[in-house]
C-alpha cells in the first residue's frame, strides 16, 4: 500500500486524452493489448513512471520518475519524445523530492509540488521554477487562497496558460478525495478553490487534467457502476466542459477497455493529439509504466435500415366448393413478432436491471403462449467501433445472455436459437453516441400461431 499512498500524495497529475467533441472520429469500445505500446522499457521494479505532462505543439513530454527504497523515496523530473519513444533528457533534479504538475507552453516555467529544501515534506504546496541563462531559478511558492496543503492527501495540475489550477484533496482524515478548481487573480495569486460538485461522488475523484483547449476535463476515479463489481481499481474518465465558469459538465464517461484494464491501476495520461494518448498503468506487474494507445477511428456511416416490427405470412386458401366437398381444416397462420428493446452497456454482455424487468414483463411464459410459440430466435448486435472479430464474439455473448434469461423464466431451450451479427445491420447512425447506444442491442423474434 506504500506505493499507492505515495502516488496519491505527491500530486502526480492524471491526464487522459481524446477529442471527445471531434465529430470526425469515434471513440473505440475497446483496444487490443497488441495496439498498446510501452514507451520506455525500464525493467527496474523500484522505478515508477507517472505524471506525463505534454508540452503543447511539441512531441516532448515531461514525467516524474519515483524510486522507492526501504528507507527513502527519490523523485526526478524527466523527459521523453513521444514520436520515437525515447528518453530525451533530465530537465532538472531539485533535491529529489519534487513532482512535475505543469509546464508552460514555452517551457520556461515548470510547476511542481514537493519540497524546496530537500526534505520529504509536502507542506509547501505549489512551487514554480523559471529557466534562466545559467539554469533554473530558485523555487518560488505560489499562494492559493484558503488552500492548506496536507501531507500525503492532495495533488494539483496547472494548465499550460498558467491561469487555472486543478486540485484534488482528501476530505478529512478518513474522507474521500474531491476535485476543485482555482483561478489566477489580478495579483497573480490563485483564488479560493471551488469544488466541482457535479463531478464529485462518494468515491475518490483524483488527478484531474484539463485539455489544452479547456473543453475537456479528465480524472481518475474508483466509483462503481451497475455493470461492475464492488471496489474497482481506479479508471480514467472524461467529460466535456459546458461553460467558462466550470460549473457545468457533461456526464462523465470511461475511456475504452484496454486503456482501463481489469485488476490494474490506470491514471496519469496525456493527450498527444485528437486520437492518441500516453497514460500510466501498473498492468505489467513491474510498477507504473508509460504506455501509448490510439483511441479513435473514423466512423463508417451507413444508411439506417427499416425494421419491420411484425410480419404476417398468411397462406392463401383456394378451394372449389361443391356439395360433395368435405371441409378441410384451415392451415395454421404463423406470425413473427420482433422486439429490439434490449440495450447493452459499452463492451458488456451483462443484462441490466431494466433488461431483466422487460423480459419478465413481456416474455414470462404462460400455458397459452407456450402452446402457441413454435420458435424463438435471438440475435445479438454491436456498434461499429472496435475490431470486427471482437464485435462478432461480443454479439454472440449478448444473445446467449438473453437465452439464459428466457430459460430461467421457464422457456424450453430446444425452441430457442441464438446468433450474433456483430456490427452488421445497424438501426441507427454509428457516427454519434446515441446511435451507437441504439445499435448495442439484442433482437428477439418469436414465431407463433396466430
Amino acid at each position: 500500500m506504500l506505493k499507492h499512498n505515495i502516488l496519491l500524495a505527491i500530486g502526480l497529475v492524471s491526464f487522459s486524452g481524446f477529442a471527445a467533441t471531434d465529430s470526425t472520429f469515434v471513440m473505440l469500445d475497446s483496444i487490443p493489448d497488441a495496439q498498446i505500446t510501452e514507451i520506455i522499457g525500464d525493467t527496474n521494479r523500484m522505478h515508477d513512471q507517472v505524471a506525463p505532462v505534454k508540452i503543447p505543439s511539441t512531441s516532448e513530454t515531461y514525467f516524474t520518475q519515483i524510486e522507492t527504497g526501504n528507507t527513502y523515496v527519490k523523485m526526478q523530473v524527466r523527459s521523453f519524445d513521444s514520436e520515437n519513444n525515447t528518453e530525451v533528457s533530465t530537465p532538472f533534479i531539485l533535491d529529489n523530492t519534487n513532482s512535475v504538475v505543469g509546464v508552460s507552453a514555452n517551457k520556461d516555467t515548470v510547476y511542481l509540488t514537493g519540497s524546496a529544501d530537500g526534505r520529504l515534506s509536502f507542506q509547501q504546496g505549489l512551487i514554480k521554477v523559471h529557466r534562466t541563462a545559467v539554469g533554473w531559478s530558485e523555487p518560488e511558492l505560489i499562494k492559493v487562497k484558503g488552500f492548506k496543503p496536507t501531507s500525503w492527501t492532495y495533488g494539483m495540475y496547472m494548465h499550460p496558460d498558467g491561469d487555472l489550477l486543478l486540485i484534488y484533496q482528501k476530505k478529512g482524515v478518513s474522507g474521500n478525495f474531491e476535485l476543485s478548481i482555482s483561478k489566477r487573480t489580478a495579483t497573480l495569486e490563485f483564488g479560493k478553490p471551488m469544488r466541482l460538485e457535479s463531478l464529485n461522488t462518494d468515491a475518490d475523484e483524483i488527478t484531474p487534467y484539463l485539455s489544452d483547449d479547456k473543453k475537456r476535463l479528465y480524472f481518475s476515479s474508483n466509483v462503481t457502476t451497475d455493470e461492475e463489481e464492488e471496489n474497482p481499481n481506479y479508471d480514467l474518465w472524461v467529460c466535456d466542459v459546458k461553460n467558462a465558469d466550470f460549473t457545468e459538465f457533461s456526464k462523465p464517461r470511461k475511456l475504452p477497455i484496454g486503456v482501463n484494464k481489469k485488476n490494474s491501476y490506470e491514471s496519469y495520461a496525456v493527450e498527444i493529439d485528437s486520437a492518441n494518448i500516453i497514460f500510466s498503468s501498473d498492468r505489467s506487474g513491474k510498477g507504473m509504466r508509460l504506455y501509448k494507445a490510439s483511441l479513435m477511428k473514423k466512423p463508417e456511416i451507413e444508411e439506417v435500415p427499416v425494421i419491420v416490427e411484425v410480419e404476417e405470412e398468411v397462406a392463401e386458401i383456394v378451394a372449389e366448393v361443391t356439395p360433395d366437398t368435405i371441409a378441410a381444416p384451415a392451415p395454421e397462420v404463423m406470425v413473427t413478432e420482433t422486439s429490439n428493446k434490449l440495450k447493452f452497456a459499452l463492451n458488456s454482455a451483462k443484462l441490466s436491471r431494466s433488461n431483466i424487468a422487460y423480459l419478465k414483463e413481456n416474455f414470462s411464459p404462460t400455458t397459452e403462449n407456450m402452446a402457441k410459440t413454435k420458435a424463438i430466435a435471438i440475435t445479438g448486435f454491436t456498434d461499429n467501433t472496435g475490431a470486427a472479430s471482437y464485435n462478432l464474439s461480443l454479439s454472440k455473448k449478448r444473445a446467449n445472455s438473453v437465452k439464459k434469461a428466457l430459460i430461467s423464466l421457464g422457456w424450453d431451450a430446444s425452441i430457442i436459437t441464438t446468433t450474433g451479427k456483430g456490427e452488421e445491420s445497424p438501426i441507427a447512425n454509428n457516427a454519434n453516441l446515441d446511435g451507437r447506444i441504439q445499435n448495442r442491442r439484442v433482437e428477439i423474434e418469436v414465431e407463433k400461431v396466430k
